[in-house]
């Protein structure tokens, strides 16, 4: 994959090398006709007001298609946008799950049929025809949402604004990464989780956080050079100037607690490839301008911008 040299991202960049200012907003909390706000003319005038007020950056929370909890950092897909946010006014993998999850009445890929939720190439070919119209109508609410979001990014640019994304270190395990690359986490025969995601018991809370996410095989993430990463942190640069990783420490080690588990007590640090990982990023993309949101600075990168933001 070539290197990015979208002219967005390089100004984004630069951007970190100066002090600078910005708000912390997401689209949803934009006022809009249908309770929450969307790409369109409000989003337009917020832009106006941070270039007005002399701010320099829009940082927003992931665009993604809020799963569990109605949280976006839990989605449905790390690679798709929410399509709530689309502007009704101006009016991929990700279609197919969206699809099926709409023949079967909104229900888990895990509690499909199991020659659905165990996908194989015969089986995807199966849905792919059969559910051919519904996948064709996910697929253009998703060519709307990323049309209407690049067309407000080139307005924001136009006006001095660069925009923060977010990229959440774990997905959902209800979501069309797990369903269609299940053998790049930690999973069983049936597909169900061996161990999630949380933290350690702390001063916030004495039983720590289970957060239930599945885990990566990093083994496996490996030895396919860390592309399925390298393809996430290019498309989100494709959207955003500058990128914020949510529990950048997990790239160093992550807290594995076992399957069944109704805290995260019994849990146990498991390494993961720090910098290893990133190596391979730089290698395939450039040098990149990141925020790293973490409790503690774990990881030495020298080769593109980081800034490490401790957790207070």
């Amino acid at each position: 994959m070539p290197a990015l040299t979208d002219s967005n991202t390089t100004s984004g960049g630069e951007m970190l090398d100066r002090r600078g200012c910005g708000v912390l907003l997401h689209p949803t909390s934009l006022p809009g006709p249908g309770g929450i706000g969307t790409l369109g003319k409000d989003a337009r005038r917020f832009v106006d007001l941070l270039a007005a007020m002399g701010m320099s950056y829009w940082q927003v929370l992931p665009l993604t298609p809020p799963a569990c909890g109605n949280s976006p950092y839990s989605a449905f897909s790390a690679f798709a946008g929410n399509p709530l946010l689309i502007d009704l006014e101006r009016m991929v993998v990700d279609g197919d799950l969206a699809a099926l999850r709409y023949e079967d009445k909104g229900r888990s890929w895990e509690e499909w049929p199991t020659e659905m939720a165990l996908l194989t190439p015969a089986t995807y070919e199966k849905a792919s025809v059969e559910l051919g119209a519904e996948i064709g109508v996910q697929k253009y609410i998703q060519w709307q949402f990323f049309r209407q979001w690049r067309e407000l990014r080139t307005y924001a640019a136009a006006k001095g604004i660069a925009i923060i994304g977010d990229i959440p270190i774990f997905v959902g395990y209800d979501s069309a990464d797990v369903w269609s690359g299940r053998e790049l986490f930690l999973l069983d025969s049936k597909g169900k989780p061996s161990v999630v995601a949380g933290v350690p018991p702390d001063y916030f809370s004495a039983t720590g956080q289970l957060w239930g996410n599945p885990l990566y095989d990093w083994e496996e993430m490996g030895r396919r050079k860390y592309a399925w990463w390298i393809e996430r942190f290019h498309s989100m640069f494709e959207l955003f100037d500058i990128i914020r990783v949510d529990h950048f420490r997990g790239f160093e080690a992550a807290w594995h607690v076992p399957a069944g588990e109704k805290t995260a007590v019994n849990g146990a640090w498991v390494k993961a490839p720090g910098t290893t990982l990133f190596d391979a990023v730089f290698a395939s993309l450039g040098k990149l301008p990141i925020i790293g949101s973490l409790l503690i600075p774990v990881l030495r990168i020298h080769t593109c911008h980081i800034i490490i933001k401790r957790n207070l």
